[in-house]
C-alpha cells in the first residue's frame, strides 16, 4: 500500500511541476543568495501537491535543459569529537557545516563550507573540486580555513546523505524554495530510506520578506523546524549519540514516516 501511496505523488508531481513556467539558472543566479535567511519546514509527501497547487502563479520552476528534479549527494566531514554536530545540539549560535556536495545530473562537485551566525543568518561558500575525499588537499584546506578555525587535519567522513531536489523562485527573484524528497542517509555501515518525507527550505535574501509561502503551509497546519539532515542522520545511523535536545523532534518524524501523514514536525 505505501508503495502504491508513493508512485501516486510521484506522478501527481510530475503532473504538476509541468503547470509551472521554467526560469533558467541564469536568470535564477542573477541575485544571490549566499548571504541568506532560511526557514525550514518538514511535513508528509501526502500534503505537498497540495501545496504545489497553491504556488504556481506566484512561483517559477528552476529548470535546466529537460530536467526539472535534480539528485544530490553530499558527504560531510566533522572532527573526532564531532563539534559540527554537537555545536548545534547544545544551540551555540555561530556554528559550521564543512560538506562535499555532488550534482549528479551535472557531475559537478563543491566543497562547502556554510556558517550560520547569531542572529540566524547563513553565509555559505564553496569551491569547486573534482571528487569526495576523506583527507581535505592543501588548496581545500586553505579554502576551508579562510572561514572556519579548526585543525583540518582531523576532519573526517560522518555519513552521506542523497535526495531529489526541485527549486521555485518567487516572480521577484528575491526568494527561492527547496523542495526535497526520496532522502537516503549511509554511514557507520548502516543506510536508511526517507520515502515520504519532504524537507523544505525557503531561502529569503536577507533584506526581503514575504509572507505568502509560510501563510500558504499554515493553512496546512504545517510550522517552520530547525531541521538538520546532519544532525537527524547522525541520530538515525548511531543511536548511542548524545541527542537529547532533538528527542522530540526525532519521534515526531519518525512517526511521521509511518504513519499517513498527520504528524507535523515544529520547533
Amino acid at each position: 500500500m505505501r508503495e502504491i501511496r508513493k508512485l501516486t505523488v510521484l506522478v501527481k508531481l510530475d503532473e504538476i511541476l509541468n503547470l509551472y513556467q521554467p526560469v533558467s539558472l541564469e536568470e535564477m543566479n542573477n541575485v544571490s543568495f549566499l548571504k541568506r535567511k532560511d526557514i525550514k519546514f518538514v511535513f508528509h509527501s501526502d500534503k505537498l501537491i497540495p501545496i504545489l497547487h497553491g504556488l504556481n502563479e506566484q512561483y517559477r520552476l528552476l529548470t535546466i535543459g529537460d530536467n526539472q528534479v535534480f539528485r544530490y549527494r553530499t558527504l560531510y566531514l566533522d572532527t573526532p569529537d564531532l563539534k559540527a554536530y554537537y555545536d548545534h545540539h547544545n544551540g551555540v549560535r555561530n556554528r559550521f557545516k564543512i560538506r562535499y556536495r555532488k550534482y549528479l545530473e551535472t557531475s559537478r562537485v563543491y566543497l562547502e563550507v556554510k556558517k550560520k551566525n547569531n542572529q540566524e543568518k547563513i553565509d555559505k561558500k564553496r569551491m569547486e573540486v573534482n571528487q569526495f575525499r576523506d583527507v581535505l588537499t592543501s588548496e581545500e584546506t586553505r579554502f576551508v580555513l579562510r572561514y572556519v578555525k579548526i585543525d583540518t587535519s582531523v576532519l573526517k567522513p560522518t555519513l552521506q546523505t542523497q535526495f531529489k531536489r526541485f527549486t521555485l523562485v518567487n516572480i521577484e527573484n528575491r526568494e527561492r524554495i527547496t523542495i526535497d524528497t526520496n532522502l537516503t542517509i549511509e554511514g557507520f555501515s548502516k543506510k536508511v530510506e526517507y520515502p515520504v518525507l519532504v524537507i523544505c527550505e525557503q531561502k529569503l535574501d536577507k533584506s526581503f520578506f514575504s509572507n505568502f509561502f509560510v501563510n500558504l503551509l499554515k493553512c496546512n497546519n504545517i510550522y517552520p523546524s530547525n531541521f538538520s539532515k546532519y544532525c537527524f542522520g547522525m541520530v538515525a545511523l548511531n543511536p548511542s549519540i548524545k541527542y537529547n535536545r532533538f528527542k522530540n523532534r526525532i519521534l515526531t518524524i519518525n512517526k511521521l514516516s509511518n504513519d499517513s501523514g498527520n504528524y507535523n514536525v515544529a520547533g
